[in-house]
């Protein structure tokens, strides 16, 4: 029974501090470039922004994972196709990372792939 108490009366402290705080805070002000606004307004403008933060972040990760893949890729064409100066291509987009793999697209493989392509029949 002793226990049973112990644990009960942190549990309700901090929820009644909790709902303290946040009553405190719906009814304070904030100054804001001068101005004195209710926190909750304030708050609000920062969420818009820290999720246009988030969604920038989030962006720049898939552009960085699609980089990643297009970079892979060419390694793996330079390495396994029989082209002029493989070793060059394979050191060029080891050491230069998406540049090079863009640079190996557009100078090597386009024209690669219009060399070998294959014709369909009809």
């Amino acid at each position: 029974m002793f226990s049973k108490k112990l644990i009960a009366i942190p549990a309700f402290s901090s929820l009644a501090w909790s709902l303290t705080s946040y009553i405190a805070f719906a009814q304070a002000t904030c100054t804001v470039n001068g101005k004195q606004v209710p926190c909750e307004q304030a708050f609000q403008t920062l969420k818009t922004w820290a999720g246009l933060g988030f969604g920038a972040i989030i962006a720049f990760i898939v552009l960085l994972v699609l980089g990643f893949i297009f970079w892979l890729m060419m390694l793996i064409h330079a390495s396994t196709k029989p082209i002029e100066n493989r070793g060059m291509w394979v050191v060029i987009l080891l050491f230069t990372s998406i540049i090079g793999a863009v640079a190996y697209y557009f100078a090597v493989k386009r024209k690669f792939n219009r060399e070998h392509a294959v014709a369909m029949p009809k």
